[in-house]
């Protein structure tokens, strides 16, 4: 890849549409903790649940936007933002998956991994690309990722 860059465009996640009656479990859950909780005593955690179930309803609905990703000789930009080389451990892409995506490693304690949507571009097109500036090792989705895809998001 001397001097070359490759760009694509994919949604930053695969949205699932969500039922009517995603959202009335959504509710009925939210409702009945804060209840449980008003009667514990516990207010601030029953205002809590409220707002975190119309939080998470309004993420639930909301569709996926279009992220342009772009892999340079200076890092991977994704809407902008680059990620230099040295912001990054390792790489893999898993082609297991539906829908293949590239799993980095990030040098942050925050946010440790970054999970990057393939979307119609060429597996092994951006794996040669991304093995000469950085490890290739193979890594799965964190747990939390797979639980979050489970429940629709």
């Amino acid at each position: 890849m001397e001097q070359q860059t490759i760009s694509w465009s994919a949604p930053e996640y695969v949205y699932v549409q969500k039922s009517v009656d995603w959202f009335w479990a959504l509710g009925i859950i939210a409702i009945s903790g804060a209840v449980l909780s008003f009667f514990l005593n516990n207010i601030l955690f029953s205002f809590l649940l409220i707002i975190g179930a119309f939080s998470l309803g309004l993420y639930g609905a909301r569709k996926p936007e279009m992220q342009d990703i772009e892999i340079s000789k200076r890092g991977i930009r994704i809407n902008g933002k680059l990620f230099s080389y040295s912001e990054l451990h390792s790489f893999w892409v898993d082609q297991e998956r539906h829908e293949p995506i590239i799993l980095l490693r990030v040098n942050k304690f925050f946010s440790p991994y970054l999970s990057i949507p393939l979307g119609d571009m060429d597996p092994e097109v951006v794996e040669d690309a991304l093995a000469q500036f950085i490890r290739q090792r193979e890594q799965s989705e964190p747990v939390f990722f797979r639980a979050m895809e489970y429940l629709g998001f």
